[in-house]
C-alpha cells in the first residue's frame, strides 16, 4: 500500500464501529473464562471422558473448531494432553516452554498454540492467523524482515508477537484482542473499517 495508514484516525474510527464489540468482546469474554473451565474440567473430569469433555469446550470458543480439536485429542496420548495443559497453565513457566508445550502436541500447530497461550495469560498474547502479517506490514512497513510473510515455527511466532506488541505499544491499544480485531478487520476492509 502507497499510502501511510494514519493507526489514530482508523482505531477512532474501529473503536466507533459495531465490529469492534463484536469482535474484541468475544475475545475479552473467552480470555476472562476459558483457562478457569479448562482447569476446571482438567480437575474433575475422569480421565475417560477428560478429551471428550475438553474438545466439547474448546470448540466452541472463538478461532476453534470440533474437528480440529477432535484431531488433537484423537492424536495424543490422556497424559500428553494432561502435561501439555500443566505447563500450559504453569505461569512460572516461559512462554517460549508453554508454547512449546502445547505444539508439541500432535494437530496443534502455531494457531492453535497462540489461541491455547490467550487463554493461560488471560488476554497476554495476540492470536496468531496468517492474514495480520500483511495488515501488520501495512500498519508498520518496517515492522518485519523483508520476506516474512507467514509463521512456520515458534521463533517465528515470538518474532512477529514482538512486533505486535511494539505496535501495542506506541498506539495505545486497549489490549490484545483490540489490536488482532483492529489489524484482520481494518486490512480486509482496506482499513475504512466499512462493509461490513
Amino acid at each position: 500500500m502507497s499510502k501511510k495508514i494514519d493507526v489514530k484516525t482508523a482505531l477512532a474510527r474501529f473503536r466507533n464501529h459495531w465490529i469492534h464489540e463484536n469482535d474484541v468482546g468475544r475475545l475479552r469474554e473467552m480470555e476472562q473464562s476459558a483457562r478457569d473451565e479448562i482447569e476446571r474440567i482438567l480437575k474433575t473430569s475422569p480421565d475417560d471422558k477428560l478429551k471428550e469433555n475438553l474438545s466439547e469446550y474448546i470448540s466452541q470458543l472463538p478461532y476453534m473448531d470440533i474437528a480440529g480439536i477432535n484431531y488433537v485429542m484423537e492424536n495424543n496420548t490422556l497424559q500428553e494432553v494432561k502435561a501439555a495443559f500443566a505447563t500450559l497453565f504453569d505461569d512460572k513457566k516461559k512462554e517460549s516452554e508453554r508454547l512449546d508445550a502445547m505444539w508439541a502436541l500432535e494437530g496443534v500447530g502455531h494457531i492453535y498454540s497462540s489461541i491455547f497461550l490467550d487463554i493461560a495469560t488471560r488476554g497476554g498474547y495476540l492470536i496468531y492467523t496468517s492474514d495480520l502479517v500483511a495488515a501488520l506490514r501495512e500498519v508498520e512497513p518496517d515492522s518485519l524482515y523483508e520476506g516474512f510473510t507467514e509463521v512456520w515455527n515458534r521463533e517465528d511466532l515470538e518474532y512477529f508477537t514482538e512486533a505486535c506488541r511494539k505496535l501495542y505499544k506506541k498506539h495505545g491499544f486497549a489490549s490484545f484482542a483490540e489490536l488482532r480485531a483492529f489489524l484482520q478487520n481494518g486490512y480486509a476492509s482496506q482499513w475504512t473499517f466499512e462493509g461490513f
